[in-house]
């Protein structure tokens, strides 16, 4: 299949075949939606785009922790110290080629806007944390964030999480796609006969919801790289 950049021009052919994306190592830290769903999108990602994809995620995941810096759970900031422990341990090259982030809906404690790093029990905290320590550990990779997509329920709750996220991404220069505005995935509820599945139970990506994942987030990182 086909790979387009950001203006719908042809760039490379899938499953390898000069894609960009070709060999890729890509890692994705997230929440359910990036459980429930990551084996189909791991299977069909790397079947069209011939990178080796690792969706690292687990249910109700959010970017903050209460274990600290420290952290080694399934929050982001444990997911990332996870994933530069080897490079701090042996000085060797990081794992991945490509770190993404796509976190926000479970956060709670969103916090101030002039939280530092060291208060990773805040979602902006724990942001700041997570991009400082991939920027220097993952120096010369790419290093993105995802906007969770829009909800059935409390869409000002996400818009308010998103317009945090896509700040500090900014502040740090860090690329985003905003799927929330972006990515054509609405609720069930949203449709015409309620049974397109985008989100089938308002949260959580159904088929198309899917589908619309891999082909945007598939153009998106072939533009980055």
């Amino acid at each position: 299949m086909p790979v387009y950049d950001i203006n719908g021009n042809e760039i490379a052919s899938g499953g390898g075949g000069g894609s960009s994306l070709s060999g890729k190592r890509i890692a994705l830290i997230g929440d359910s939606n990036t459980q429930y769903s990551g084996s189909g999108w791991k299977t069909a990602i790397e079947a069209e785009y011939g990178c080796i994809f690792s969706p690292l995620g687990y249910a109700g995941a959010t970017w903050e922790t209460q274990n600290g810096t420290s952290a080694t759970d399934n929050s982001a900031v444990g997911r990332v110290n996870q994933i530069i422990a080897p490079y701090i341990d042996s000085g060797y090259a990081a794992n991945y080629d490509v770190v993404l982030i796509m976190m926000g809906t479970n956060c709670s404690a969103i916090g101030e806007a002039t939280d530092t790093a060291s208060n990773v029990s805040t979602m902006t905290g724990a942001i700041r944390y997570c991009l400082e320590k991939l920027l220097y550990y993952y120096r010369g990779r790419l290093i993105g964030v995802i906007l969770p997509p829009q909800r059935a329920e409390g869409n000002d709750t996400q818009l308010t999480r998103n317009n945090r996220i896509l700040a500090l991404c900014n502040e740090y220069s860090v690329p985003t796609f905003d799927f929330y505005h972006d990515g054509q995935v609405v609720p069930d509820s949203k449709t015409p006969n309620g049974q397109n599945y985008y989100l089938f139970d308002g949260l959580h990506f159904g088929g198309n919801g899917s589908d619309n994942f891999i082909h945007k987030i598939g153009k998106w990182l072939a533009y980055e790289l």
